[in-house]
């Protein structure tokens, strides 16, 4: 598939993409934006790595859609003010699995899927919900676990405040080589120290980019 045969065969695809990204963020109010957000990291990640065409616009579709499977989850699990019980975690470690069976009935977006399903998997091998280990996680994938856990320390929770810039960065070296790829977090500790990608609504990450984004950035 060339450049652009992703968008050209899938019109009505990335129509429905859009709007199950809007339903999650309906949904699960500490998502709002949240998909864009990680879009928008994600590309910037996947083109300083070179990914061609035609894998950038699976990872940007992959990256509005890694939550897709929260569609599965029980309000009451998703909206709860407060840590999740054992239990509830049981339950709310389903939405990788449950976003891949929604992806992967759209054809053409298989490899979506499969970003959607490992967006929780950890380099170590002590992700979920297959235990994926190193190179076995797409590279996609891991690039959206790093983004992910970023923009979630970033952002603000019921029960905790989100972190500084300077406190999340030192979580992503900690974590480096255990839960994300070395590589992946080098380069996205590059493009955050350029200052030349746009994380919307984090005030003081103001980069600029050339990367499609739904919504124009703001400082």
């Amino acid at each position: 598939m060339g450049k652009g045969a992703l968008m050209e065969s899938a019109t009505e695809a990335i129509q429905a993409i859009t709007m199950l990204a809007k339903m999650v963020e309906l949904k699960d109010g500490h998502t709002e934006e949240h998909c864009e957000r990680l879009a928008v990291i994600a590309l910037a990640i996947g083109k300083r790595l070179g990914l061609p065409q035609e894998r950038l616009e699976q990872l940007r579709y992959g990256a509005l859609l890694h939550d897709v499977g929260k569609l599965g989850i029980e309000d009451d699990i998703l909206g709860k003010p407060g840590r999740l019980t054992p239990s509830e975690w049981v339950e709310m470690r389903r939405h990788p699995t449950i976003g891949k069976e929604i992806v992967e009935k759209i054809d053409s977006l298989g490899v979506v899927a499969r970003i959607v399903e490992e967006h929780h998997e950890r380099v170590d091998g002590k992700g979920y919900p297959k235990g994926l280990k190193g190179d076995e996680i797409l590279l996609e994938a891991r690039i959206v676990v790093v983004a992910d856990a970023y923009d979630a320390m970033r952002s603000d929770r019921p029960y905790r405040q989100g972190l500084s810039k300077e406190e999340a960065i030192r979580e992503l070296r900690r974590n480096a080589g255990s839960q994300f790829d070395p590589l992946v977090v080098k380069v996205f500790l590059e493009i955050l120290d350029e200052e030349t990608v746009c994380v919307m609504g984090v005030t003081d990450d103001v980069v600029r980019t050339n990367l499609p984004v739904e919504r124009p950035c703001t400082a």
